[in-house]
């Protein structure tokens, strides 16, 4: 009966409100419809539930003629304009160089996608088109700015001027010198708001906000995909930005400004209050997380040295950012590594405390600039693709630890105070990850000249966002040269990467189509992510993370397409130790995960289990896995 009466009111509140649905715009209650959208009954019942598209249903929007084209201008659209673009004197004079002597004329501006993860991981499945959107907003945006700054001139006395940009896989960052803020705020924040009325028409006529339902409040209206900030240097724009993430999350009903932190007047108050706060929220987590004595048994969260405070593990943070909030997900990951499940009080405690340590995560920048993949450049010679791996989630444990000792540190300090050195502690922070990065990088690109030689390798040497990128060979790479390159990059960097190799062609000599060469690496990516997943754990009866986080993973693709249409893939594993033996249990024990990875997420994409290459120097093993035919294997 209690069901009857759920869904008999289920069924009403769904004729209501397609019996209104004309009306919605004058009662104020703003759905989608008022943006000329229209549904069918079904469609709109799918609205009202926040149902998913199916993964059918997203591959054929995207593949769609209206999308095609979309996706062809913007590339050619955003070239022309930033033909001229350079990153270097930027990041130069801003962000390596000492602190230049800034006049009170000089200020910052950061344009973010602020759901970027969320955009690759579930509306598209695929960076490219994500780049693209970025493209489109930033080539909107410049133009929309462009033509207010000239048809607003500020008099004899007053100026506007653009002094440099820097342009990377999700920001656009301005440095603008003015002798009147205010003014100027208000000419670049109505290109802005321009900018988000003709960025949000295009993205639902294209109905890419159909491909956000499901996943979180708010991320189906495409105004809220790109949030701004502005201030005295590029942290201060940086923080204002991350501040419009709170200040616009729930107010749906408004378009979103560009929040102000100057270092006086408007703005400035209430971001020294909100950081005040913040930190003294944070503190009193630290502290209160500690009530719950299961997180500490288990090793989900450790004390902090001699203090009564207590820090997530690494581990710990790598769940909870990789998850984006979802409880099934984190304790999808508590179970695989710790043996335990959170509790709601637990959860909302843990979740309270990363949202804030998130928060304050800083920038990494690159000097040079990314548009796309160029997927197209596979051509002949395949590609690789690499990402560090863990670098977000070590960054914030150290920035949890900061947290602490600015805190005690902190007893006789003003807000200002207080405000300032959390700046100066997330540019620390921000610049030890960008030379982190860089090293990561520049130890990738001298190890694949060594193994593959020097010189221009295709279009770019290494095409790389920041923590992530690809390079495509000069001649295709053998299995050899595939194996002597993980060895090198292992020994160096032990776990350090995620590296994926993807041939040009099919097996039979077909070339694999560029809109597939995104959905292919990112499955490589899912498999070794859910390998760890699985195999590491605290108990005897998984590989201790220490251990594992030493173990280099990397995936071979081998793409087979038979005549009449369909497709096979075999995925080969190929570990590197370095100085980590291991054991015959724990290839056993990976075994065994690749296995259920590929019955449970791949097998439906026509995948087949390839080869485990084990390619250490003191225990060199091959095993190929053909005796358990995968339709029996159960999904784990």
């Amino acid at each position: 009966m209690k069901t009857f009466k759920i869904n008999l009111f289920l069924f009403i509140f769904l004729v209501f409100s397609i019996s209104t649905f004309n009306e919605v715009e004058q009662t104020g209650f703003r759905l989608l419809a008022s943006d000329s959208t229209s549904y069918t009954c079904p469609e709109l019942v799918r609205f009202l539930v926040q149902e998913k598209l199916s993964l059918e249903e997203r591959r054929e929007l995207l593949r769609g003629p209206k999308v095609l084209k979309f996706l062809e201008n913007v590339d050619l659209e955003f070239k022309e304009t930033f033909k001229d673009s350079n990153n270097t004197p930027y990041v130069t004079r801003y962000i390596y160089g000492d602190d230049p002597v800034m006049s009170k004329n000089e200020y910052y501006l950061e344009f973010e996608n602020s759901i970027m993860k969320t955009m690759n991981d579930k509306f598209f499945l695929d960076k490219n088109i994500s780049f693209s959107i970025n493209k489109y907003f930033r080539t909107l945006l410049w133009n929309n700015i462009q033509k207010a700054v000239s048809e607003n001139q500020m008099g004899a006395n007053n100026y506007l001027k653009l002094v440099d940009t820097y342009l990377d896989w999700k920001s656009l960052r301005l440095v603008v010198n003015t002798t009147d803020d205010k003014i100027m705020h208000q000419i670049i924040n109505y290109a802005y708001q321009v900018t988000i009325k003709d960025f949000k028409a295009k993205m639902i006529a294209l109905d890419f906000h159909k491909l956000a339902k499901g996943f979180g409040e708010g991320l189906d209206d495409p105004a809220f995909w790109f949030l701004s900030g502005m201030g005295t240097s590029p942290w201060k724009a940086y923080l204002s930005a991350r501040r419009a993430r709170k200040i616009f999350k729930k107010q749906s009903f408004n378009l979103p400004s560009i929040v102000r932190y100057s270092d006086a007047g408007e703005g400035y108050e209430e971001t020294v209050e909100f950081i005040t706060k913040e930190v003294s929220n944070i503190d009193k987590l630290q502290t209160d997380v500690g009530n719950y004595p299961h997180l500490v048994e288990k090793g989900i969260i450790k004390p902090y040295k001699s203090t009564d405070r207590f820090v997530f593990s690494v581990e710990t943070m790598d769940i909870f950012r990789k998850a984006q909030g979802k409880f099934d997900d984190i304790n999808a990951g508590m179970t695989h590594l710790f043996q335990y499940q959170l509790t709601d009080e637990e959860y909302k405690i843990l979740m309270r405390y990363f949202e804030k340590i998130d928060f304050f995560a800083p920038p990494v920048f690159v000097e040079k600039q990314i548009d796309d993949w160029h997927f197209e450049n596979i051509k002949d010679v395949g590609v690789v693709s690499f990402d560090f791996r863990r670098i977000g989630a070590s960054v914030l444990v150290d920035l949890q630890n900061d947290f602490i000792r600015l805190v005690l540190d902190a007893s006789d300090k003003t807000g200002e105070e207080l405000s300032e050195e959390m700046l100066a502690l997330i540019k620390e922070r921000g610049l030890n990850a960008s030379k982190m990065v860089d090293e990561l990088n520049r130890a990738f690109s001298e190890n694949q000249k060594e193994i593959f030689g020097s010189g221009k390798m295709g279009v770019e040497e290494v095409i790389s966002s920041g923590d992530e990128g690809i390079f495509y060979p000069r001649v295709a790479l053998t299995h050899v040269k595939q194996e002597e390159f993980v060895s090198m990059l292992a020994q160096q960097k032990p776990g350090k990467y995620r590296l994926v190799f993807l041939p040009p062609t099919f097996v039979s000599g077909a070339r694999i189509p560029d809109n597939l060469v995104a959905s292919l690496i990112s499955d490589g990516e899912s498999l070794e992510k859910e390998i760890r997943k699985k195999v590491m754990g605290f108990t005897k009866e998984k590989i201790h993370p220490k251990k594992f986080n030493q173990i280099t993973i990397a995936v071979r693709i081998n793409p087979a397409k038979t005549a009449d249409g369909p497709f096979t893939t075999t995925y080969d594993l190929l570990l590197h130790g370095s100085k980590n033996v291991l054991t015959q249990n724990e290839i056993e024990l990976i075994t065994k995960a690749y296995q259920q990875i590929i019955a449970r997420d791949l097998l439906k994409k026509g995948a087949r289990q390839g080869k485990i290459i084990i390619l250490n120097a003191h225990n060199t093993l091959y095993f190929q896995h053909l005796s358990h035919p995968l339709a029996s294997l159960q999904a784990a």
